[in-house]
């Protein structure tokens, strides 16, 4: 069940451009309320992951989302395959019924954020509300330690502290 709904997910998203991606949308979508049943994600190097997620993402892969490898990137983008589309909306409807206007909304602007933006943002929640780093100071220091392989950091950072705060003032992150 977990593999349709990350397919409806991805189906409404329209693309998802890598697997880093896909796992921080899925994470960050479950911190806003939406139960997608994934709760062993770990820290790592581009931020929180949870390996049935990985596995839920292949499971779609083999006939549901369409995966496709760049070669000269070697990045995996993610689409539903057009004649299941309907059928996957409709499940994620009946699923999140009362909450699908919110989820789609959602869907569509962090498919729409940049892969890193996501990866830093989720990295700092998980710091946040997993390890307990309260002092912010302190937590984007943290969050800057481990993503040093990032060569635009600043930038990237602004903007995940950003969304952080605006998800924080609307009330949309849940523990």
């Amino acid at each position: 069940m977990r593999d349709i709904l990350v397919a409806g997910m991805i189906a409404e998203a329209g693309k998802v451009d890598s697997r880093v991606k896909l796992q921080k949308m899925v994470y960050l979508l479950q911190r806003m309320g939406f139960d997608f049943g994934f709760y062993d994600f770990s820290l790592r190097d581009f931020g929180p992951f949870s390996a049935d997620l990985a596995a839920a993402v292949d499971s779609a892969s083999e006939g549901m989302v369409e995966e496709k490898q760049d070669k000269k990137s070697n990045r995996y983008t993610y689409e539903a395959r057009s004649t299941l589309k309907p059928l996957l909306y409709e499940i994620l409807k009946t699923l999140f019924r009362k909450e699908m206007k919110k989820l789609q909304h959602l869907t569509q602007k962090l498919s729409g954020q940049p892969t890193r933006v996501l990866e830093v943002a989720a990295t700092a929640l998980y710091l946040r509300d997993e390890v307990g780093i309260r002092d912010q100071a302190r937590l984007w220091q943290e969050v800057q330690n481990r993503k040093s392989h990032l060569s635009d950091y600043s930038s990237v950072a602004a903007e995940a502290k950003r969304l952080l705060s605006e998800w924080d003032k609307q009330g949309l992150l849940r523990k």
